[in-house]
C-alpha cells in the first residue's frame, strides 16, 4: 500500500468513526436523561439498587442519639461505604465521661449479620489502633460531657464487608462515668 492509499484509509476510517459518534452520542445523551428522571421517580429498581435501611436510632433514657446522615458514599476508585453520623445529647443530670456506640445489622430473621463499635467524638481516640496513637503521638483520652450538652458520632462501614441486612440500628452499649482514664483538657 502506498502513502496516499494508506492515507485515504486513516482518512475514511477518522470518518467511520466520526459518523458511528454523531450516531451513538444521541442515544448516550438520552439514557443519561433517562436515567437522571428514574433518580427522582419512586421506581422499585432504582430504589432496589441506591437505597438501603436507614439506620434506626435505640432509646436510651440517659442520650438521645439523633442521626442527622446516612448515606451510601460511591466512587470509581473505592468500594462504596456506608457513612452513618449524628447528634448526642446527655439528657440526664449526671456528667458522661464518654458513651461507646454500636452499629447492629441485622438479617431478614432478626439475625446480626454485622456489628461495628465505635465512641462518640470528645472519646474517639478510646477507639483507635495502638499504632495510629503512636503516630500521632496522642495517648487515649476523653472530654466529659455534662447534662444537657451535645456531641456527636460517626460511622464508615465498607459495604463489601456488610452481608446483606434488613435493619440497622444505632444504640448506646456502654455510658461510662468516673472513668480511670485522664479527662482531656
Amino acid at each position: 500500500m502506498n502513502k496516499t492509499s494508506r492515507s485515504l484509509a486513516n482518512l475514511l476510517l477518522l470518518l467511520l468513526l466520526l459518523i458511528v459518534s454523531f450516531a451513538v452520542t444521541p442515544a448516550i445523551a438520552d439514557n443519561r436523561a433517562r436515567t437522571a428522571a428514574d433518580a427522582n421517580q419512586p421506581d422499585a429498581v432504582f430504589r432496589k439498587m441506591n437505597d438501603h435501611p436507614l439506620a434506626q436510632p435505640i432509646a436510651n433514657k440517659e442520650v438521645k442519639i439523633e442521626v442527622t446522615y446516612d448515606k451510601i458514599l460511591r466512587s470509581c476508585c473505592a468500594p462504596p461505604n456506608l457513612v452513618l453520623v449524628g447528634k448526642l445529647t446527655n439528657v440526664s443530670s449526671k456528667p458522661i465521661d464518654y458513651l461507646k456506640l454500636t452499629l447492629t445489622f441485622r438479617n431478614d430473621k432478626g439475625e446480626v449479620v454485622y456489628k461495628d463499635q465505635g465512641y462518640n467524638h470528645k472519646a474517639v481516640t478510646l477507639g483507635e489502633d495502638p499504632m495510629v496513637s503512636q503516630a500521632l503521638n496522642e495517648k487515649p483520652h476523653f472530654e466529659p460531657l455534662p447534662p444537657g450538652d451535645k456531641d456527636t458520632f460517626y460511622f464508615q462501614e465498607p459495604l463489601p464487608e456488610v452481608p446483606r441486612y434488613r435493619t440497622c440500628q444505632v444504640g448506646i452499649s456502654e455510658i461510662k462515668r468516673d472513668a480511670q482514664l485522664s479527662a482531656a483538657r
